[in-house]
């Protein structure tokens, strides 16, 4: 299958194969191909990761040229492999405008086709900023007129593969909700991290899956507290993983779990906490698709069903999530 794509200075070829191109990769943060496509895209291609892009980079067994991005997005411990395996890393202030693949794109060190994986499937802002940046890209590497212009090859396997039927992941606060919760949905199967049925996957965090960065983390000379470094206030404030093996393995399972949904449902407790624990994790997955809203007071069968025959958008519940933020921001500084 293939589409051309036709925007302002030239044509984004969309496609499956790409055997027979002459490609470079540049692998973004959204959604991630399947290893198996990614093993046979690569075949010898050298690779440029964007942030999170790093992550199917390492799981795939390669070792990209190059990080690029402000490194809040990928997990700990594949920067800290990165860091460990010496790979060049030119890494940005969290409150930069450009998105990641923007910063991979300009600091590119070569003239080239590429292959681009992760470019969907995270917010739509970023993949509008991405796409046009192409063209972008586009006329800075190619100033002689008389050269051909670089061609992108923007796969589409990872929507092709998916399966049809859709799939609602609800996400609660903790297993034993998720227990409950499955029970009634008729969820029976348990796997690694969710319970999955009846077209449903129910998975759960530990509470709180992310935290606000660190001072340092937003300014190297923060690290240090001074009278002369007051105000400590950022100009925007970022989240993290916060560090423990069991969190971030937890994290990455409802992080493939959102980024194939067709519906999340936040089963996060009633109040602002529970909102913020909830929004702070999807937000951390890059979830994009629409969500629902659970909102009840009591795990008994009764309750739940009726919870979810009044489902609410989640939309509803934006000023809980920030006064919740707000609060946690004032506990920062």
């Amino acid at each position: 299958m293939e589409l051309n794509l036709t925007l302002p200075q030239g044509n984004f070829i969309l496609k499956n194969s790409a055997e027979k191109e002459d490609f470079v990769i540049a692998a973004a943060g959204g959604r991630k191909p399947e290893l198996s496509w990614f093993k046979k895209a690569v075949c010898g291609r050298k690779i440029y990761c964007a942030d999170r892009g790093i992550e199917i980079c390492f799981d795939a067994g390669f070792k990209p040229e190059m990080l690029c991005g402000d490194a809040d997005s990928a997990a700990p411990a594949y920067l800290q492999k990165a860091k460990d395996e010496k790979i060049k890393a030119l890494l940005f202030n969290p409150a930069k405008d450009d998105t990641d693949l923007q910063l991979l794109l300009n600091n590119l060190p070569l003239k080239s086709n590429l292959l681009i994986t992760g470019i969907w499937g995270g917010r739509f802002d970023h993949l509008y900023s991405n796409v046009f940046s192409l063209c972008s890209y586009k006329r800075r590497t190619n100033k002689d007129k008389t050269k051909s212009l670089p061609r992108f090859l923007l796969p589409l396997q990872s929507y092709l593969n998916r399966n049809e039927k859709n799939m609602i992941v609800c996400i609660a606060e903790k297993p034993s909700v998720a227990r409950d919760i499955a029970d009634v949905l008729g969820a029976k199967t348990k796997k690694d991290g969710y319970i999955e049925g009846n077209g449903y996957q129910v998975t759960w965090t530990f509470g709180h899956l992310c935290t606000l960065k660190e001072p340092h983390e937003y300014t190297p000379s923060w690290k240090a507290w001074s009278l002369s470094s007051l105000p400590m206030i950022p100009p925007r404030f970022g989240i993290k993983l916060i560090s423990d093996p069991g969190i971030e393995k937890q994290f990455r399972i409802i992080e493939g779990l959102m980024q194939n949904a067709d519906e999340i449902i936040n089963c996060g407790d009633a109040g602002q906490e529970g909102e913020l624990i909830q929004r702070w994790v999807m937000q951390k997955a890059g979830a994009h698709c629409p969500v629902k809203r659970l909102w009840i007071s009591s795990l008994t069968e009764e309750a739940i069903r009726e919870g979810f025959s009044k489902l609410k958008d989640q939309k509803e519940f934006q000023p809980l999530y920030e006064a919740g933020l707000s609060r946690a921001i004032g506990y920062w500084a």
